[in-house]
């Protein structure tokens, strides 16, 4: 065989791989208008298969024969809200990502250290140090296991999920989950279901998370977040906030913040209540200031020693 040919089996080996890794990575049309976005996964080898409604979301399921991946598409207001591998069951196939092992819910769940064969596809980033390793949810009923790579192995109820982190978000199960560092851990704030979930390296029944009395930053009772809210155990001036920034109000990633009328500040984080106090169109928490700017359903501050920007919005 002359080199000439040796050279152009080995171009067309490389443009058939890349048109592979194309097919199976579909990170690129999040944020894409459904019609195009369906269009892009015909063109890349994907068959619709299902679909489904639940609240403000749609999910739609699709098959790929040639890399046997089987992914949902969540779509919200006409785009593409998040793509993520499922079973190959739920595009109505046999065996799973990597055959024989049941796909995401089958394998050995072990609990050790290597959980298996991660079974799953799509994008993956390397996890900040504190999000790697073992972690318990607060009630402790679930384990969740994040590797350096990204890859992500959940056992709950005697079953083993997988997912990925990508982004500084978790793909598991169709649903799409922001993390925040908090305590000994992180919580994730569950986009699709609006839910929290604290995790911790500690396994006991508080998951770590002080329980009962947290005594938040300066002492005393957080309250449980009712309309009491506890005691506010802070001092300083304050002033009267304006309507729109008076009440309760939830961080996308799960932090909660009450501002009462007198201007009394309240912020639940990682189970712990902090103080703060609102004071001429400026809050003041822990050390930091920042300026507050109202928003369609809430209020935007700006941490003017952090640099750094967080939206509230009614709850």
């Amino acid at each position: 065989m002359s080199v000439r040919k040796i050279f152009l089996i080995l171009i067309i080996a490389v443009v058939s791989a890349l048109s592979v890794a194309a097919q199976t990575d579909v990170s690129d049309l999040v944020g894409s208008r459904a019609s195009n976005g369906e269009n892009a996964l015909r063109q890349r080898g994907y068959v619709y298969v299902k679909g489904t409604k639940s609240g403000s979301y749609s999910y739609t399921n699709w098959w790929n024969s040639s890399n046997r991946a089987c992914i949902v598409v969540a779509t919200r207001s006409g785009r593409f809200d998040s793509i993520n591998g499922s079973r190959a069951g739920d595009c109505n196939q046999n065996g799973g990502f990597n055959g024989g092992n049941g796909g995401w819910n089958g394998g050995n769940n072990g609990g050790n250290d290597d959980y298996g064969n991660w079974n799953g596809n799509g994008s993956m980033s390397a996890p900040p140090s504190w999000a790697r390793g073992r972690f318990y949810s607060r009630d402790g009923n679930i384990e969740l296991r994040i590797r350096n790579n990204g890859q992500i192995f959940v056992v709950n109820g005697g079953q083993t999920f997988f997912g990925r982190f990508y982004n500084n978000r978790i793909y598991l199960n169709g649903d799409t989950s922001t993390i925040s560092r908090s305590g000994n851990g992180f919580s994730t704030f569950n986009l699709n279901s609006r839910d929290t979930t604290y995790y911790s390296t500690d396994r006991s029944g508080n998951g770590g998370w002080n329980g009962g009395n947290n005594g938040g930053n300066n002492g005393g009772n957080n309250g449980g977040w009712n309309d009491n809210y506890g005691d506010w155990n802070g001092n300083g001036a304050m002033s009267a906030p304006p309507n729109w920034a008076r009440g309760k109000f939830s961080s996308p990633d799960g932090i909660e913040l009450r501002i009462r009328d007198n201007g009394q500040v309240f912020v639940v984080n990682g189970g712990q209540t902090f103080y703060g106090r609102f004071y001429n169109n400026r809050i003041y928490l822990n050390g930091d200031v920042s300026t507050i700017a109202k928003t369609n359903n809430g209020f935007s501050t700006y941490n003017m020693n952090l640099r750094q920007t967080t939206y509230y919005s009614k709850r």
